[in-house]
């Protein structure tokens, strides 16, 4: 089962961590494309596969997916927790893979579509730049429209919000097909000199160092709350044997309480900004893995996978035809959370 493995000795399925992160793609690619063959399509264009398993000659070798793969893991119970006896699903002692609220959504679509009740994703505009292209001389966003021409073909093209409102701009009528071809031109070469991914790189670096600073703090305020705990078990065995100076030592333990209270909050501070770099760091390396094989990963997206990655990289494309400028501004990777260390009471 693709997610998990037999321990054989306790007898129990355990998380495979390559295997989970597959399994989620899935589920993740599905909500996206609402096809089981979009979605095997899309896995098999990035060289994933089924459970690769090792030949008695050395080599690996895993099969593809497909339609009945995809739906036979949408459908299995096991990557919520859950195990099938009969026709009763129990909790099972397994870790879960796919969050419930995703598991319960997939399944009420595939519900849907299996009944022929299911309404199609709505098609959305296939412009890769919109919100993203700005008229320079007017310096105004440009929406996507289409038209006919005599022959009833149907063209795309951007068109300055300004001409719209009735203000003269010297834009006119970009064609889309050009202008993104042109955008899409330039970030495939950027990507392939790698002046996209060293910044990204070099981001992920100072977030590993400011990753290791928060953990370093974080340890030293634990083993603080480990010393205060047992000082106030000290004085809590003295409190119940000693009358004398019992006021003291109950001011002392609040001292403590107040203290440890302190201290606990600084640690929960620091896990949310430990979470925060490892979101940005797996967000980071998603990022660098695409640049790195950018015109593989272009050609197997659909539409919508497209749209979001140049949103990923691009802040704003700006277009000015009678000077012939394309300016395409990339974002500007995403500092690390800050590592000021939370305040620590000296022991």
């Amino acid at each position: 089962m693709l997610g998990y493995r037999v321990d054989r000795q306790r007898r129990a399925l355990e998380v495979v961590p390559e295997e989970a992160g597959i399994v989620k793609l899935v589920f993740e690619l599905y909500e996206r494309t609402l096809s089981m063959a979009l979605t095997a399509q899309r896995l098999n264009a990035r060289g994933l596969t089924l459970r690769t398993r090792v030949a008695e000659d050395g080599t690996t070798r895993g099969r593809p997916f497909n339609k009945n793969a995809v739906h036979r893991l949408l459908r299995n119970p096991l990557y919520v927790g859950k195990v099938r006896h009969n026709d009763d699903l129990f909790l099972g002692e397994h870790e879960p893979i796919i969050d419930p609220d995703m598991f319960e959504r997939v399944q009420r679509t595939l519900d849907l579509r299996a009944a022929g009740a299911g309404t199609r994703r709505p098609r959305r505009s296939e412009s890769l730049l919109t919100g993203l292209l700005r008229c320079l001389p007017c310096d105004a966003a440009m929406s996507t429209s289409h038209a006919y021409n005599h022959k009833k073909q149907r063209y795309r093209y951007y068109r300055c919000r300004a001409s719209q409102e009735g203000l003269r701009c010297p834009t006119g009528l970009l064609n889309a097909n050009d202008v993104e071809a042109a955008v899409v031109a330039q970030v495939k070469a950027l990507a392939k000199s790698g002046a996209l991914r060293e910044p990204i790189l070099a981001t992920l670096a100072e977030g590993d160092e400011g990753e290791a600073e928060l953990v370093a703090t974080k340890d030293r305020l634990e083993a603080r709350i480990t010393e205060l705990g047992a000082e106030a078990k000290r004085l809590l065995g003295a409190f119940s044997s000693v009358d004398a100076g019992g006021r003291l030592l109950a001011e002392r333990l609040g001292e403590l309480e107040r203290e440890t209270d302190k201290h606990r909050a600084g640690v929960a501070d620091l896990e949310r900004r430990l979470r925060a770099c490892a979101a940005l760091r797996t967000e980071g390396e998603h990022v660098a893995k695409l640049l790195d094989a950018f015109d593989e990963v272009w050609d197997a997206l659909v539409p919508e996978e497209r749209r979001e990655v140049l949103r990923a990289l691009i802040e704003r494309v700006g277009v000015d035809p009678e000077s012939g400028t394309l300016r395409v501004t990339f974002h500007e990777p995403a500092p690390p959370p800050s590592t000021q260390p939370t305040t620590e009471a000296a022991p």
